[in-house]
């Protein structure tokens, strides 16, 4: 013990030396990452910054420079066709658009709203003459043409003229049948000046550009707008403008709700009114958009509108230093609006920080890294290989000479281990020589003192295991069959069975009630053949109960009938009305009598009428045995296979007639009950197969004197299973008969619930994902010990070795897949005491 200890001190300061350079290098480290971090986030982050400003703006920029686009197209369309229509009078067209009014006014005729979403107004008391008609005339034509074009993008399209007229396409809004005087001239005095008294053409208007009006509320339509209007101009004179009125929530939505972190926008005018600021919304709206940045009281506000103005046409992103915040400033094209978003410098220290943090934090995994890996290597070349080394020629001193060691490596350690490897496989060379020489010696004395007769006998037992062992693998192949089918079947069975027998205790329609009592026994009978097979492969007794051996064979018969009819074959039943009742498992010899019926019938056929198959039972006093036989005329079975009838997927018909299970099945049932199946000779020909079951006591069957409820007092059940629809009618069940149940489709969802809540019955199923059956029992040895004995486990397949294991070592009751009410509640009342 005294030998390990050098090497471990000397690990342990070399992992101290270690330790300590890493941390030091890992701290530099940091520090130099930090500041080159921030530069470069800085960096780039106002590189990024000043590309998604731009990107933002440009993008923001397209409805201002489209609505200019759609203005100046009807611009240009307008002055074409007033150029055409020079000297025409559509005095007939405008009389048909428009009809003055009471109060003075001319309006376009209401019907007009109807059919092209257009209304319109003139002021009062003009002087309508052909030019004035022609304007008005072809304004109304494009509205009606370009309005709907473009209503996907802006709300309304409209023209004013200097005579205080406005006609305007806005579907849905039937502004100028209304619109009095007050209204007319709100809506021409958002972009121009206009006066009432003003009714001829200034042919100074004619230098004026496109305008844009300050942002306003406009409670109409309960938004944010701005109107854009473009003058058309003729011949040098000024005729009207045409003008949208554009809905901006959205880019108010926009410019509230930040996509950079930590940061926000503001929309400014050139002229100093602040458009949109996070903070200041209710007070834009007050104000109706006209809040000045000089009056909002605000320092930082005022800063940031300086330093645009005085930067925003040289620079991008300004630095506002004295907030410790960068700037970054585009303009909107059209209305000329300044776009900034607020980027506070604290985001790029915080990222930084971040970032060494993290590499301190990596630094600091790596260390305790080198210090495991170090370890762990010091540990695997040094320590283990010697420890190796030293039982290797133990083994070699007490005889043992199987030693295969490591020997890849090219160190002193690998030269010893191969060292070690040629000397132990050289003794152990010699010591196997001489011990096979002794073998063959004594194999050859014993083989000269055998005498002919031995060899013989020998020869032929080695021919009987074989032919045994061949049966032996045969029965094992039927037994994996019938147990894959059977768990195949076993969940939609569990269903079938349960509903069925549940369906029939809640009906109260008697016809429907014998309808269900039919399926419920055609369920159950399904049920107990599944168990038969798997009894049968696992080679487990059957389930006895006191049967009428005669119900048996009508019930196979009736089965049988149909298709005995259809194949032209009489039957003949001589029963002994005096019978005795036999203790066995009605199901198997149902199936035993199906089978030898169906094989008989088979057999019938290859001959030609009259064909007949008659069974017989009797009852054999002095021995206490029942005879059944079955007796046909058909061709009988050859005396070559005889003896091979019973074997396992043996037999003689042509491919697709026959699986050779049947017979071998039957014969597994009838051993299992005790009694003899055999084919006996006969004279006249046919096949007749005797079946000699012996007589048991009759016994009152445990099923009718079960209770249909588990006790007087509800008791609380949990039932885990993956499978929904078992779990649901396992929980029917239980509800049914007075308690209360919990359900969990896994074992980890059933520990939750136990967590929480008690239970007096566990219902679980055997094999889950996440955590089965077992997982779960062995969980509740730590948890809940009490529970142990009042665990139930439910499964379709417990052919599996472990699981036979399992139920073995724990002694837990099993509730096998398919189940009927019955024994469900039987379960729980063993469980309960």
């Amino acid at each position: 013990m005294a030998a390990p200890r050098p090497s471990r001190s000397l690990t342990r300061q070399t992992l101290f030396q270690m330790a300590i350079r890493i941390t030091a290098i890992v701290t530099v480290a940091t520090v130099i990452s930090y500041f080159h971090v921030k530069h470069n986030l800085q960096t780039q982050t106002l590189e990024q910054l000043q590309r998604y400003v731009q990107e933002w703006g440009a993008r923001e920029s397209a409805i201002f420079v489209l609505a200019q686009d759609n203005l100046r197209t009807f611009a240009q369309d307008y002055a074409k066709r007033l150029e055409n229509f020079d000297g025409i009078d559509p005095q007939t067209r405008f009389g048909e658009l428009f009809a003055e009014r009471e109060d003075g006014s001319t309006r376009l005729r209401d019907f007009f709203f109807e059919k092209s979403d257009i209304t319109g107004v003139i002021g009062k008391y003009v002087n309508f003459d052909a030019e004035l008609r022609r304007r008005l005339v072809i304004g109304y034509d494009l509205l009606a043409q370009y309005g709907p074009a473009w209503r996907q993008r802006f709300v309304n399209l409209y023209i004013t003229t200097p005579e205080h007229g406005i006609l305007i396409y806005w579907p849905g809004k039937p502004w100028g049948l209304n619109a009095n005087s007050w209204e007319v001239n709100a809506k021409l005095a958002l972009n121009e000046n206009e006066n009432d008294e003003v009714l001829v053409i200034d042919d100074r208007r004619a230098a004026r550009k496109t305008t844009w009006s300050t942002l306003y509320f406009d409670y109409a339509v309960n938004d944010w707008m701005v109107s854009t209007t473009e003058p058309v101009n003729f011949d040098g004179k000024y005729m009207l403008s045409v003008g949208h009125d554009m809905l901006l929530h959205e880019l108010i939505e926009r410019m509230l709700s930040s996509r950079i972190e930590g940061t926000y926008n503001i929309l400014l005018r050139e002229d100093g009114l602040l458009l949109t600021h996070p903070r200041f919304m209710d007070a834009i709206q007050a104000q109706n958009g006209n809040l000045s940045i000089a009056k909002a009281g605000d320092a930082n506000l005022k800063r940031i509108f300086k330093l645009v103005k005085n930067q925003a046409d040289t620079a991008i992103i300004i630095d506002n230093d004295e907030d410790d915040e960068y700037l970054a400033v585009t303009r909107l094209q059209g209305p000329g609006w300044y776009l900034v978003t607020v980027f506070p410098k604290a985001i790029i220290i915080r990222g930084a920080f971040v970032t060494a943090r993290l590499i301190l934090l990596l630094g600091v995994i790596a260390l305790l890294v080198e210090i495991v890996t170090s370890f762990f290597v010091l540990r695997t070349q040094l320590s283990k290989p010697l420890t190796s080394l030293m039982e290797a020629t133990n083994r070699i001193a007490v005889g043992d000479f199987n030693i295969h060691l490591a020997n890849h490596r090219l160190d002193e350690i690998g030269r010893l281990a191969r060292s070690l490897n040629t000397m132990s496989l050289e003794i152990g060379a010699r010591e196997n020589a001489l011990n096979e020489r002794s073998v063959k010696l004594a194999l050859l004395n014993e083989q000269l003192e055998q005498e002919l007769e031995e060899r013989k006998r020998a020869e032929r037992e080695i021919a009987r295991q074989r032919e045994a062992l061949h049966q032996s693998e045969k029965l094992n192949a039927l037994g994996s069959l019938l147990a894959g089918v059977s768990h195949e079947l076993n969940n939609p069975l569990s269903v079938v069975v349960g509903r069925a027998i549940m369906l029939e205790e809640e009906t109260t329609d008697p016809a429907l009630k014998t309808k269900l009592s039919k399926v419920r026994q055609a369920a159950e009978r399904c049920a107990r053949i599944v168990k038969t097979f798997l009894s049968i492969a696992r080679q487990q007794p059957p389930e006895r109960r006191p049967v009428s051996v005669n119900g048996l064979i009508e019930a196979a018969v009736e089965l049988t009938a149909y298709s005995l009819r259809t194949a032209d074959i009489g039957t003949v039943l001589d029963l002994d009305p005096l019978l005795p009742e036999l203790s066995a498992d009605a199901d198997q010899l149902t199936q035993v009598f199906t089978n030898l019926i169906v094989n008989a019938q088979q057999a019938l056929l290859e001959i030609d009428p009259p064909r007949y198959l008659e069974i017989t039972s009797s009852f054999a006093r002095d021995e206490q045995r029942v005879r059944i036989e079955f007796a046909d005329n058909g061709p009988g079975v050859p005396e070559a296979i005889r003896s091979r009838i019973f074997e396992p997927f043996y037999t003689s018909k042509p491919v697709g007639m026959g699986t050779g299970i049947g017979l071998s099945f039957s014969y597994g049932v009838i051993a299992s009950h005790g009694g003899q199946i055999s084919l006996e000779p006969v004279e006249t020909g046919g096949a007749r197969f005797v079946i000699s079951l012996p007589l048991a006591v009759s016994a009152a069957s445990v099923d009718d004197a079960l209770p249909k409820h588990l006790g007087s007092q509800p008791r609380t059940i949990l039932i885990v299973d993956d499978e929904a629809d078992i779990a649901e009618m396992l929980s029917e069940m239980l509800v049914a008969a007075g308690h209360r149940v919990d359900t969990a489709a896994s074992g980890n969802e059933a520990l939750r619930r136990l967590a929480v809540r008690s239970y007096d019955v566990i219902l679980s199923d055997l094999k889950m994902p996440d955590l089965d059956g077992p997982g779960l029992y062995r969980h509740l040895q730590h948890s809940h010990p009490q529970l142990l004995d009042r665990i139930i486990f439910i499964s379709g397949d417990t052919f599996r070795m472990e699981a036979s294991e399992f139920l073995a070592q724990t002694g837990r009751p099993l509730l096998e897949k398919p189940f009927i009410p019955s024994e469900v509640i039987r379960a729980v009342q063993q469980v309960l005491g």
